[in-house]
Formats: structure tokens, sequence, C-alpha cells
């Protein structure tokens, strides 16, 4: 996961490219919609004893970033949600187990569009346990 906030955000100048989660506590987040993200977020806050500030869910991490480069809140979205933006600063948060997982679904015997399976094929390339 990763935390993309405003480029004059105080946290946008630690050094380095990662932050840790409890830097994160008593920000106002900007998370996923989808309600297994956002249960997750809860319980990896749990974990370090806070609850997250969340203010705003949305699925359009291109919104996301609008909102995030305004000073809105800090938007907690997955790695793979590539923004350039130079009014936007990025980092990985750092923390272990702060990955998160996806499952690929199609119907056995049919055969995917030479796209979908170029991702497919991107997919295993550049992850461990994904199974076609």
């Amino acid at each position: 996961m990763t935390a993309f906030m405003s480029a004059d955000h105080p946290l946008a100048g630690k050094p380095g490219n990662g932050i840790r989660l409890a830097d994160l506590k008593d920000h106002p987040l900007i998370v996923p919609s989808r309600d297994a993200i956002v249960d997750m977020i809860y319980k990896w806050f749990k974990e370090i004893n806070c609850e997250p500030k969340i203010v705003c869910k949305m699925d359009n991490y291109l919104d996301v970033a609008a909102l995030a480069s305004q000073g809105v809140g800090i938007s907690l979205f997955p790695k793979t949600s590539y923004v350039l933006n130079p009014q936007i600063a990025v980092k990985e948060i750092t923390d272990s187990s702060r990955d998160i997982e996806y499952i690929f679904v199609w119907l056995k015997g049919k055969p995917l569009q030479q796209i979908d399976e170029t991702f497919v094929d991107h997919v295993q390339a550049t992850a461990n346990g994904i199974a076609r």
C-alpha cells in the first residue's frame, strides 16, 4: 500500500520513500471504498492501538489523487495505483504485513483476450503465489 499526499504535506518531507503506519494515525485519510480494504485498514490501525481517521471512501484513484494534492487528506491506495503528478508525494507504507492480495478469476476454458493474457503474465512474473 502507498500513501498519496500533497507535496507540501509535512510527512512528504520525511526522508526516504517509505512511511510507517503510525505516522498516519492523526491524519485524515482517503481510502478505497471496497469493504474488504476498509476492514483491512481498520485491522492495521487496531494493531497499533488507534483508529484511522477516514474522511472519504472512493474508487477512482485519479479523484483521490486530486483530493490528496489539495490537502484534503492522505490517500491509502494500492501501490499499483500510479499517479505522476508533481503536486503529489508518494510514500510506500513500510510496516511489515501491509501488503494486500488480489484474486483474479475468469471462466475455465474460455480464452482470455490478449490484453488480459498479457496482464496475467505480468502479474505471474512479478508476484509470488499466483496460480493460473
